[in-house]
């Protein structure tokens, strides 16, 4: 899997062999956290919050980061959050009402070696008007 920051695998591998240059062994890179939500093919309402969870994160783990693209090539649209708890193994994260309809995937971790979550659909939810919904009458007396 490829990820899409011009320049940023090579920042980190320049950053990692001077750790192990200084260290005389490699940078530990923590294992990858598994998504079980969203699921593979699973939508996600524009606008609303939604639970995301896995398994396997560490405090090591903090950027949630959303990325689109296909099974090949994922290119990062936004950060999430970058001090999350990875080792609670949830988040809610609050859909942007704004975000394009489509294709998205997430991960968690520091990259490269972040854990990506499979494909998902963001579809239009949250993002219309409230309905109003009329007030209970109250009597005092």
């Amino acid at each position: 899997m490829t990820y899409g920051v011009p320049g940023g695998l090579l920042r980190l591998g320049v950053a990692a062999l001077s750790v192990a240059g200084l260290t005389g062994r490699s940078p530990q890179i923590p294992a990858r956290p598994s998504f079980t939500q969203p699921e593979a093919g699973g939508t996600v309402l524009r606008g609303e919050p939604y639970l995301i969870t896995w398994l396997g994160g560490t405090s090591a783990h903090r950027v949630l980061t959303l990325f689109t693209g296909d099974d090949t090539a994922l290119f990062a649209v936004q950060i999430i959050n970058d001090a999350v708890d990875g080792g609670s193994g949830r988040f809610v994260w609050l859909v942007p009402p704004g975000l394009q309809l489509g294709r998205y995937a997430l991960g968690l971790g520091p990259r490269p070696g972040a854990g990506t979550s499979a494909l998902f659909e963001v579809v239009a939810g949250g993002d219309t008007a409230p309905v109003p919904r009329p007030r209970p009458l109250v009597t005092v007396g």
